[in-house]
Formats: structure tokens, C-alpha cells, sequence
């Protein structure tokens, strides 16, 4: 113990001779070490830590697909699940909920609340248990006047006070009498139903075959123990080949699956570019090492010297290569200190830029694992960088070492090695330089939208007519072109429309369809489209062209034929006649409804550009009304003051509108465009310092070189070489292993640009041009990194380094 004290204190006074030297290594690891905690951090909060509920191993996510264009449906049918947990034998429980928005009246005010529909199945996957009161129960979903509600932890807080006694109380909710029978515990949330602050009973018969159609609900389960996932997915698929034949008319063409509710939330995806971050700050951190690696070479044919006197006094080899490892080691940990101080820094700017619909984003922290994940970099970056230069200079010839002016083998020896590590630092900062360019020109791309319509001055807000004054289809059809009037009405509004959805805002119904006409298609075999409902104005305010017929109409109102509007992929593809006007659609999912088409509008390219177009139909919202649907505006006044205007006349026309979602189309864009700026601020930040690090290395060493040659150099001059010559000799000394090293990276990056395709769209993750530009970036910082040792090279006096020598 007393001998590592002893190194410990000898290892300190070494370090404190050379400050600068010591600051910046320490400095050097501190930024690899911090990048490298707080992306490790978001590694950890995201993807490794376990979800926050008992035994999550056991958790899944539901979903039903659908064989024609709807294999990425995500939802289920309340009826479906209601007749999967009798038959199941593999889930032990399954449940099922949606949001529903509600008006909450407090006195005499009346406030739109995020709500959401349950059965009783649903928090009992979750092991979900109450604050105070119960929980949903069997007996609460069979009787629709049976009106109770659960609260929220936060809602019970904010809205009453967090009173126990309001367990028990009436509330009013859509204008009707319900009762609060129980309060969830602080922090409980459903997954992707997390803004719901309140949950009231989902009422429904699954002996109704127009229930059994609602697919828009969020399904999970809990496996049974010693239940596989294969087993409980074979299963699904059984009952869901049974329930198609049980109810052909609505089932058929339906599958199911279940994902682990792990990977379902957090996606392949996801992890893939979390891993490619990881990846990145640890080329970051390579780099960094192979920089110290190299400055600790340099200095180690300085202290060869020391070294050597010290072995001559009986210091061991296991001695001379365990203080230097101290040594190291002080270091490690003086920059792994500094480097969780960075990234305590780091991980709020991180979470700021990192869009919003990241996963478990409100739990990534650094926490006792991120620090053990910290320590143990330091300890592995410590031994990284000082192994080698430490066995290095251990191996000593006691004879040749002592006297004067022997060290050029080993300083050639030296070079030889720092020049391989040159390599791998630019074949490292190249293939991280590539990525960036990857995905900046993936973001000139999607910036570059062009979707078919005029998407500038339109602003967007959903609304949602209290259920309870507007009960039927009829009441609707009579509220909207009021409400429309009175937008319209409004100064600065140049045009206005409804739809339930649009490009980049709202979600979308799909309906089964076939032509009128034409052989009718086994059910399996029934396409499936998206469908719309939208008023008269809003192909107009979009500024869609109507490509053949017209748009719908207020004369397209209830009792009228009903009629359709289809866009051109639909077109193409069902109708395939010069003019699909006329042609009469069935739609037998909705009782063989049958829809005339009157026109066809332009389609609105994909935001992704690797998407094809869909086919779209759009009927009358007035023949076809919902309760839920968005008001579409095209405005010429500031957009701060249409949202206030816009605001306050929904809520004049109608003061227990639910209004939510109310921005800028072009706020919608940002939101799309948001993860790639996201990773290409990471990826690029990355490129950058790594670009950086690579380019001191190569000052360095080239530097170290200049030094050590300087007596060469001098011959060199005094035999008439030129200074050109000695300018191009030192060029050379950094050209060769830097153009080794991009060789290296260019060819890496080949089977790198496949990982990269989790981030690109619209473009190849590998085009030759940006490797080409990649490596012309790298060889111009590689050249300027050269410049002042050159420079020193070529005014080296050949009278004064003979002298010297």
C-alpha cells in the first residue's frame, strides 16, 4: 500500500510539472466521457431500463392487421377483444381504451379535459391500483347510464384540491351527472394514452356488429406465466382466423398480433439510432484516446532518459509500466469527474432539441447507472490510452539509452506507431464526417416539400362538439355551416374548411371498397382505402385542384345521393377509365353503402418522400358528420392574432366546444421535420469533434515530428535541398497515414451506410459524391492541420540545427 501511495504522489508531482500538457488530456477525455454518459443516459432511460410496471417482461401490445394495405394498423376492436379474453388460454388479462375528449363544469365554468374510454380489463394489465375508491369494474361497463368516472393523480390535484372526500361526489361531464369512484395512484399512466386525465367506462355490446367495426382502441395484454411469446401469438392468430369466420361481414381480412409492449413503444428503429449515437461518441471517444495515446508517445521518447536511470537504480519493468498506468489513471479520473460535470450540461440541451413523441423521454436522467457507466469508462479510457505508451517505453536498452543522442531507432519506431494512430483517427472522423452529410442532405430534402398544394398561411384546430347537445347526425349536420359561417365571417380569413384529417394533421378512418360493376371481390381480397370527411371549402382552402368533376358541395347535404370525391392514386388504380366520373362505389364494411363519384382531386405527395401516394376517398361531412373533425383556416393577418380571433369565435359560437391542437400547418412541418434536425444536430456536433480531435492529433504529431527531425532537416538543407522539398517531405509525413485512414473509412463506410438507413429518407444513405465530399473535407483539415508545423519545418536553419546536434 505504501508503494502505491508513493507512485500515487510521484505520479501527482509529474502531472503538475507539465499543467498544460496535464489540462489537456484531462480536458480532451472530459468531452468523450460527458458525450458519451449523456447519449448513455438516453440509451438507458429509453431503451434499457425496465418499464415502470410490475413484471413488464410479460406485457404486450395488441394490434389487428388487416391483408390489404393495413398491415400497420395499430388498434382493436372492443367486441374483438371482449371474445379473444374469453377463448384466450396464453393472456391472463386483456384490456382495451381510447381517448375520448369531455367538458368538465366546475361552477360556472365549463373547461374541454383530455378524457378517455376503458373497460375494466385494462387497468388490470397494468396491475393498476386506486389512491382512494376502486377501480373500473365488469358491472361498470354493461348499463350506459351507469355514469362513474376514475381521476388522475394530476387531475384530482389541479382540478379538486386533492380532497379524499371527493370520492363519491358528483361531477358534471358532457353535461350529465357522474360519479367519482376512485383516484389512481401519483405517476400511473397508460402508454400512448398519457394525456388522458380522466377516465370514464366504455360502454358497448358485443353482440352489435356495428360495434364490433370500432377498431380505433388501444389493446393490451398480460401474458400468462410460463407462457412464450410464440405460443400466445399462434394463439392470436387462431382466434382472429375464428372470429373471421364467426362474423365474415366485419371480420373478415382481420389478423392480430401482439408485440412485447417494450418494443412496441420504444421500436426498432429507435434503438438502431440510439445504438448508432452510442456508436458515435465512442469513435468520439476513440479518437480522444488515440490523441492521448499519441501525446503520451511523444512525451515518452522524451522521459526515456528517466526512465532508464530509474531501471539503472533497480525499478522493475512491472515497476516503470505500473506508474505510468497511475499516472494514466489520475488523469482518467480528472477527466471522467469533469466529464459527468459536462454531462450534466449536456443532457438538458440534449433533451430540449430531441422531438417530443421520443419514448420515455421524461425518463432518461443521469442516475446511479449512468454513473457506474461513467466511472467505467474512465477506468477503461484510462487503460486505453496509457497501456501502450507504457509498454512502450518500458522496453529499455539500459546502454543505448544513457547516452546522448541515441534515441533515433526508437523515435523512428515512435513514428511509425503515432502515424498508425493517425490512420485510425481520420478513418474514425471520415466515416462520422459521411453521416453527417448523409443526413444533412436528407433534411435539404424534406425541407424541400413540395406536396401539391399551398401549404404557407393555413392554420389548423380540432375541435369537438359536446356529445350530449349534439347527440345525433342530424343535430351536427345543422351545427357545422354555422359554425363555418361564422368563422368565415371572421377578419383576415380568406377561406375556411372542415375535415377529420389532412396532410399532417388529424388521423384517418379506412373503409373496404369495391366498384359497382365489376366482379365483387372475396372478402379477403377487398382493398382497403383511407377515407375522409370533409365540407365544401376545404379542397379550396387547401388549394387542391379538382382534376376532373367537382368537390364537394353544400348541396352534397343529408337526403341527397351520397357522392364521393376520390384523388388520383385512387383513380388509377380502382376505376382506370378516361373518365372516373360516375362510377359508383360500394362500400360493404358499412352496410353496402354506395357512394357516386363526383370528382377527383389532385393527391398531396407523401412528406416522406420514399412513400407512395394512397388512395383517398373523401365524402361530405355533412351527409356523413363526426363529432370529432378539424377546422382548416387560410388567413393574411398576423397568425398570433387569427389564433386569438379564431379562438374566441368557436368558443362565441359554441362555449362548450373541446377546442385542442390549435397551430400553423407550417408548426406541423417542423414537427415532421423535427427528428432528422434532431440527429443531424447529434450526428453533425459528433463530426465536428471528432474532425477537430483528428485535426490536433495530426498538429501534434507532425509537430512532434518537426521537433525531433530538426538536425535531418537542417542536413537536408545544408546538402541544397529546397525549401519546397522539406515542405513536401513534411506533407508527406502527414499525407500518407491520413490518406491511409480514408481509405479505411471510405471503405467502412459501405457496410455503415445500411445502419444508416434508419435515418434517411428521399435519398440513398450511400451516394459516392458525398463519400467524395466527405474525404475532400477531411483532406483539406488534415492539410490545414499541417500548415504552422511546415512552416516551422522549412525555417529551420541548417548552421543552427547542426549546432544544436
Amino acid at each position: 500500500m505504501s508503494g502505491l501511495a508513493g507512485q500515487l504522489r510521484c505520479a501527482w508531482r509529474v502531472l503538475l510539472r507539465t499543467p498544460g500538457f496535464t489540462g489537456l488530456i484531462v480536458v480532451t477525455l472530459a468531452l468523450g466521457i460527458g458525450a458519451n454518459t449523456a447519449i448513455f443516459s438516453a440509451l438507458w432511460g429509453i431503451v434499457l431500463s425496465p418499464l415502470p410496471y410490475p413484471e413488464p417482461d410479460r406485457l404486450a401490445a395488441l394490434s389487428q392487421t388487416h391483408s390489404e394495405q393495413m398491415q400497420d394498423v395499430w388498434g382493436f376492436s372492443p367486441a374483438d377483444l371482449h371474445d379473444f379474453r374469453d377463448r384466450s388460454d396464453t393472456l391472463e388479462s386483456m384490456g382495451v381504451g381510447r381517448g375520448w375528449p369531455v367538458s368538465l363544469r366546475l361552477g360556472d365554468k365549463v373547461e374541454g379535459l383530455n378524457g378517455g374510454l376503458a373497460d375494466s380489463g385494462l387497468f388490470q394489465v397494468f396491475s393498476a391500483r386506486p389512491l382512494l375508491g376502486r377501480l373500473f369494474r365488469p358491472a361498470d361497463l354493461k348499463a350506459a347510464g351507469n355514469h362513474v368516472v376514475v381521476l388522475t393523480n394530476a387531475l384530482w390535484q389541479s382540478h379538486f384540491g386533492g380532497r379524499r372526500e371527493v370520492v363519491g361526489e358528483d361531477i358534471e361531464l358532457e353535461g350529465q351527472r357522474y360519479t367519482v369512484i376512485g383516484v389512481l395512484e401519483p405517476g400511473f399512466e397508460i402508454p400512448r394514452l398519457e394525456w388522458v386525465r380522466l377516465w370514464m367506462p366504455l360502454h358497448f355490446d358485443p353482440s352489435l356488429g356495428e360495434q364490433r367495426s370500432w377498431r380505433g382502441f388501444r389493446a393490451y395484454g398480460r401474458l400468462a406465466p410460463e407462457t412464450s411469446w410464440e405460443a400466445a401469438a399462434e394463439e392470436m392468430r387462431a382466434l382472429a382466423a375464428q372470429l373471421a369466420r364467426d362474423h365474415p361481414d366485419v371480420n373478415q381480412g382481420f389478423g392480430a398480433t401482439l408485440t412485447p409492449l417494450h418494443r412496441f413503444l420504444v421500436g426498432d428503429t429507435l434503438r438502431t439510432q440510439l445504438g448508432f449515437f452510442m456508436a458515435a461518441v465512442a469513435g468520439v471517444l476513440l479518437i480522444g484516446c488515440l490523441n492521448i495515446a499519441n501525446l503520451l508517445l511523444a512525451r515518452g521518447v522524451r522521459r526515456r532518459r528517466e526512465w532508464a536511470i530509474r531501471s539503472a537504480l533497480g525499478a522493475g519493468r512491472t515497476r516503470l509500466i505500473r506508474q505510468q498506468l497511475v499516472e494514466s489513471l489520475l488523469v482518467g479520473s480528472a477527466g471522467g469527474a469533469l466529464g459527468v460535470a459536462m454531462a450534466y450540461s449536456f443532457l438538458p440541451l440534449i433533451l430540449s432539441l430531441a422531438p417530443s413523441n421520443i419514448p420515455r423521454l421524461e425518463e432518461v436522467a443521469i442516475n446511479l447507472y449512468v454513473l457506474l457507466f461513467a466511472l467505467a469508462l474512465s477506468l477503461a479510457t484510462s487503460l486505453l490510452f496509457g497501456l501502450v505508451p507504457a509498454l512502450r517505453s518500458s522496453r529499455l536498452d539500459l546502454a543505448s539509452e544513457l547516452k546522448e543522442g541515441r534515441s533515433g531507432a526508437q523515435g523512428r519506431r515512435s513514428g511509425r506507431l503515432s502515424a498508425g494512430l493517425i490512420s485510425a483517427e481520420m478513418a474514425l472522423a471520415l466515416l462520422m464526417l459521411a453521416g453527417a452529410l448523409v443526413l444533412a442532405r436528407t433534411y435539404l430534402v424534406l425541407q424541400d416539400w413540395q406536396p401539391g398544394f399551398d401549404q404557407h398561411d393555413l392554420l389548423t384546430v380540432q375541435i369537438f362538439p359536446p356529445d350530449y347537445r349534439y347527440p345525433d347526425g342530424d343535430s351536427l349536420s345543422e351545427f357545422y355551416p354555422r359554425l363555418m359561417e361564422e368563422v368565415r365571417s371572421l377578419p383576415g380569413v380568406v377561406s375556411a374548411g372542415l375535415a377529420s384529417a389532412g396532410p399532417l394533421f388529424g388521423g384517418y378512418d379506412t373503409a373496404t371498397v369495391y366498384v359497382a360493376g365489376r366482379p365483387v371481390p372475396s372478402p379477403q381480397d377487398l382493398p382497403a382505402v383511407r377515407t375522409y370527411d370533409v365540407d365544401e371549402g376545404y379542397f379550396a382552402t387547401l388549394r387542391r385542384p379538382i382534376r376532373a368533376g367537382r368537390g364537394i358541395t353544400a348541396q352534397d347535404r343529408p337526403g341527397a345521393p351520397p357522392v364521393a370525391v376520390v384523388n388520383e392514386t385512387f383513380a388509377a388504380r380502382f376505376l382506370q377509365k378516361e373518365n372516373p366520373v360516375g362510377s359508383r362505389l360500394i362500400l360493404p364494411g358499412l352496410d353496402g353503402l354506395t357512394l357516386e363519384v363526383v370528382g377527383v382531386v389532385a393527391d398531396v405527395k407523401p412528406f416522406l418522400p420514399n412513400s407512395p401516394p394512397e388512395s383517398k376517398l373523401f365524402w361530405s361531412i355533412r351527409q356523413f358528420p363526426r363529432w370529432g373533425t378539424h377546422v382548416v383556416v387560410r388567413q393574411d393577418s398576423s397568425l398570433e392574432g387569427m389564433v386569438q380571433a379564431l379562438t374566441a369565435k368557436l368558443e362565441a359560437v359554441e362555449p362548450e366546444l373541446s377546442i385542442s391542437s390549435v397551430r400553423p400547418l407550417s408548426a406541423a412541418i417542423q414537427s415532421q421535420l423535427a427528428p432528422t434536425r434532431f440527429h443531424l444536430t447529434l450526428l453533425g456536433s459528433f463530426a465536428f469533434l471528432a474532425v477537430a480531435l483528428a485535426a490536433v492529433g495530426i498538429f501534434g504529431v507532425i509537430s512532434h515530428a518537426v521537433n525531433r527531425r530538426r538536425h535531418e532537416m537542417g542536413v537536408r538543407q545544408a546538402l541544397g535541398a529546397s525549401r519546397m522539398r522539406i515542405a513536401a517531405t513534411v506533407l508527406a509525413w502527414a499525407g500518407r497515414p491520413a490518406a491511409a485512414g480514408m481509405v479505411i473509412g471510405a471503405a467502412a463506410f459501405l457496410p455503415l451506410s445500411e445502419v444508416l438507413r434508419a435515418f434517411v429518407f428521399g435519398t440513398e444513405a450511400f451516394q459516392p459524391w458525398l463519400l467524395g465530399l466527405a474525404c475532400l473535407l477531411a483532406a483539406l483539415i488534415a492539410a490545414a492541420s499541417v500548415l504552422i508545423p511546415m512552416q516551422r519545418a522549412t525555417r529551420v536553419q541548417p548552421s543552427e540545427a547542426l549546432r544544436q546536434e
